[in-house]
Order: structure tokens, then sequence, then C-alpha cells
């Protein structure tokens, strides 16, 4: 009884593999969600459509003001401390380090 059922499950796998995806397309098709492009391209009106939302999104883009990033002054100041931490920390581990070894450390 397994090997039948093996095989059944087989079959119905491959047989959805080969009939599923036509099917889904002729689905979606039908119910106008989904429109087949012709081999020339985009219809004239689509053409169109597309020249206009691109010339809008440029006139938009043209009329924004310029982007000022307020955190880089902010950015800036917080990378100076940091290297000057670092700067600090370095020297004071090698003055310990003198002092614990007696001067011992370069």
């Amino acid at each position: 009884m397994g090997e039948d059922l093996q095989t059944i499950i087989l079959a119905s796998s491959v047989l959805y593999e080969i009939v599923g995806p036509g099917c889904a397309k002729l689905a979606l098709f039908l119910s106008g969600s989904y429109a087949q492009e012709e081999a020339d391209g985009p219809a004239p009106d689509e053409a169109n459509t597309l020249d206009t939302l691109i010339a809008r999104m440029q006139d938009i883009q043209s009329r924004l003001p310029k982007h000022i990033d307020p955190g880089a002054e902010n950015e800036a100041a917080f990378t100076e401390a940091a290297e000057e931490y670092e700067i600090a920390s370095y020297y004071h581990n090698r003055r310990f380090k003198n002092k614990m070894t007696g001067g011992m450390i370069p």
C-alpha cells in the first residue's frame, strides 16, 4: 500500500508542476489582473503615460530643496572627541604600564 501511495503522490506532484503554472497564468488573465503585452512593446498610450510620469518626477525633483544633513556637524564633533579619547587613553595606558614595569616599556 505504501508503494501505491508514493506513486500517487509523485504523479500528482509532477502533474501539478506541469499544469499548475499554465492554469495560474490563465486564471490571472481571465480575472483581468494580468494582460499579455504585445510583441512590439507597450501600447502607445502606455508609453505616453510613462513619459508623462517621468516628466512629473523630474519636475518635482527640481523643485525640492537641496538636502543638508543636520547630523554632519554632530558626527564630525563626535569623531574628533573619539580621536582625542583614543590618543589620551593610549598615553595613559603606556604611562601605567611603565609604572608597573619600572620604566622597561618604551
